[in-house]
């Protein structure tokens, strides 16, 4: 197989494939959309494209044959009356990070987002939850805030391949976060990074 590297771009979704010591373009999809994060799950070889439409929202789009054909899945949505702080609703505005959930759990794949909530779905992305047990945590409205952007964001998600119900997250700005039991549980792990505001 060749070697591939996906990117997304303010002008759409593009992947290079290197041919012959080169890399070359060999897909160019989603023209003039601006693509928040292109990911390849290296498990399936799934293609994962969130766009970030402005009028219509925040829209995903997954392919099974390498960016020939695309199909549209629901994006990541808050449930109805989650609210960002008191009195402001909760909705999906950007999609920032995308992580597989491991060998042992294939149908499972990680979203993080703008306002701060982490989701899963156990069914290949057809249909992802908000992870509660985070957006419940007792550090988030009082202390979790945007970094260059209004309001904070997932935007790192590492699944350990030794136990992959061992994960950490970044989160702008709130700093680390990790769970040790699949997300049922968190705990901050901010010790020895240099930022007063953190939890």
């Amino acid at each position: 197989m060749k070697s591939t590297m996906l990117l997304g771009t303010r002008k759409g979704f593009i992947a290079y494939h290197y041919e012959k010591g080169t890399w070359k373009a060999a897909n160019l999809s989603f023209e003039g959309v601006p693509v928040s994060i292109a990911y390849a799950d290296p498990r399936n070889g799934t293609w994962w494209a969130c766009l970030d439409h402005g009028h219509w929202g925040v829209k995903l789009h997954r392919s099974k044959d390498r960016g020939a054909t695309w199909e549209e899945v629901a994006a990541p949505a808050y449930p109805e009356g989650a609210e960002v702080k008191d009195g402001v609703p909760a909705t999906t505005r950007y999609i920032w990070a995308m992580s597989h959930g491991g060998n042992n759990f294939p149908s499972k794949i990680w979203a993080g987002t703008d306002p701060g909530g982490l989701f899963v779905s156990d069914d290949e992305g057809s249909s992802f939850q908000l992870i509660e047990s985070l957006w419940n945590h007792p550090s988030r409205k009082e202390h979790w805030m945007g970094g260059g952007r209004d309001l904070p964001g997932i935007h790192s998600i590492v699944v350990d391949p030794r136990d992959e119900n061992h994960i950490h997250i970044g989160i702008s700005c709130a700093g680390v976060f990790e769970t040790t039991d699949g997300g049922q549980t968190w705990a901050v792990r901010n010790k020895g990074l240099r930022a007063d505001f953190l939890p």
